[in-house]
């Protein structure tokens, strides 16, 4: 069974339809992929869809129920992984080796601690640093709505 994990970046794109949002329902509709992502990562799309809203993208209700149903997707469908300290820690040193962002490096980081014990593991993002990142660390990356 395949491992997705989803950084936010994509993960959003399943309630906010932009580049990408058809490939990413494709990915988390198969019933037989577990979606894994990281605790930090539902704050992050909290953030992402207040930041819709305040662009305007949004309706303040509309965000809030595509909020509502994250919430809920969270609590049945995805896999939600707890940071360690050692994420944390490892992730200090992806800062530096690949000048990521503070919560890229720990998506990367718990992507990578997931990998050692599930080495089919695929990681699924839409942000360019994120995804050469992961390249360098021996992942095949998934960007949904890549830009060509």
């Amino acid at each position: 069974m395949p491992i997705l994990y989803f950084d936010t970046c994509a993960l959003v794109k399943r309630y906010y339809k932009e580049n990408g949002h058809e490939k990413v329902k494709q990915l988390i509709n198969t019933s037989t992929n577990t979606v894994v992502l990281n605790d930090f990562g539902s704050v992050e799309v909290a953030s992402a869809l207040r930041k819709k809203y305040r662009q305007n993208d949004l309706t303040e209700t509309n965000a809030r129920l595509r909020l509502a149903r994250f919430l809920y997707d969270r609590g049945k469908e995805y896999t939600v992984y707890d940071t360690t300290s050692s994420v944390l820690l490892d992730s200090i040193g992806l800062v530096s080796k690949h000048d990521l962002r503070s919560l890229d490096s720990i998506h990367l980081s718990t992507a990578l601690k997931i990998r050692e014990k599930h080495p089919n593991l695929q990681f699924v993002t839409a942000d360019g640093d994120l995804y050469q990142a992961a390249e360098s660390e021996g992942m095949n990356p998934i960007w949904p709505g890549k830009p060509t």
